[in-house]
């Protein structure tokens, strides 16, 4: 009796160890972290290219983007695991494959990829989690690089840089924003609050998006584990973009534009979780 209980706990230990590698040899998920993930990732997971649904979306993301999708599923399960952990080494090691998977959907996209500015504030906030808050300003500043309309960077950014305590480079930030985003209420508010006079600064004329390359070591679609940080000062994500237009999605604010059209789910995420 003593020798299979031995046996029990040697087995319990054993996979207490091993879980967080155990997690990469599914990251596609279960069925239940599956209905987590947004509808165009139970396709994507399926390779169901050929049917209706999956060619919308390849329309959608474009085909050399939607090639690499996948990867961003894989992040979303990550991340999702990494709530459900029950001690931080665990946690760290789920956020951490998140990371690697960020970093290749980054790697593989199009730098005209809509979903590229959404990709690097969620990358950011991870970073963000890992304390690893270098990366986190710098994936942030790609995201408002590659695209100066994208209202969700310059919140993103202008939050991290509140909390490393610099002030007037926070002030400029949101100033630049405003110069690409002069209708915003949330910038305008946060120009003066951090210290900036009215007038507002001119706002540029309107140019296209600037591809931005991935932060050094290169975010669901909404992360929804950052939702209390982002409504309190960090909110996100372009606006319904059209379809007849080019470049990066905007801010819904300022009006969209996209080269590709995101199904509606992203849109209405974006929207949703940084309000």
């Amino acid at each position: 009796m003593k020798r299979k209980l031995r046996s029990v706990v040697r087995i319990g230990v054993v996979f207490a160890f091993c879980g967080p590698v155990m997690a990469q040899w599914n990251p596609s998920g279960t069925q239940a972290e599956q209905s987590l993930l947004p509808r165009f990732c139970l396709v994507k997971l399926k390779d169901d290219n050929r049917s209706p649904e999956g060619q919308n979306y390849i329309r959608q993301f474009g085909f050399d983007n939607w090639l690499h999708m996948h990867h961003y599923c894989y992040a979303l399960n990550f991340v999702n695991r990494s709530q459900k952990a029950a001690n931080t080494r665990d946690r760290n090691s789920q956020l951490q494959l998140a990371v690697a998977d960020y970093n290749y959907v980054l790697r593989g996209t199009k730098p005209d990829f809509w979903m590229r500015p959404q990709l690097y504030v969620e990358l950011g906030r991870i970073y963000g989690r890992l304390d690893r808050q270098d990366e986190a300003m710098n994936a942030f500043r790609a995201a408002v690089q590659a695209n100066p309309t994208y209202l969700a960077g310059y919140l993103a950014l202008i939050d991290q840089l509140r909390k490393a305590g610099e002030t007037p480079q926070a002030r400029n930030v949101a100033g630049e924003g405003l110069r690409h985003l002069p209708d915003s209420e949330r910038l305008q508010a946060l120009y003066l609050d951090l210290g900036g006079k009215k007038p507002f600064p001119e706002p540029a004329s309107r140019k296209p998006a600037i591809p931005a390359s991935p932060p050094a070591e290169s975010s669901s679609e909404a992360l929804q584990v950052e939702r209390q940080q982002e409504e309190a000062a960090t909110p996100e994500r372009a606006s319904a973009p059209d379809a007849a237009s080019e470049g990066a999605p905007q801010d819904a604010e300022s009006g969209p534009s996209c080269r590709f059209c995101p199904p509606e789910e992203v849109q209405r995420r974006w929207q949703e979780s940084f309000r």
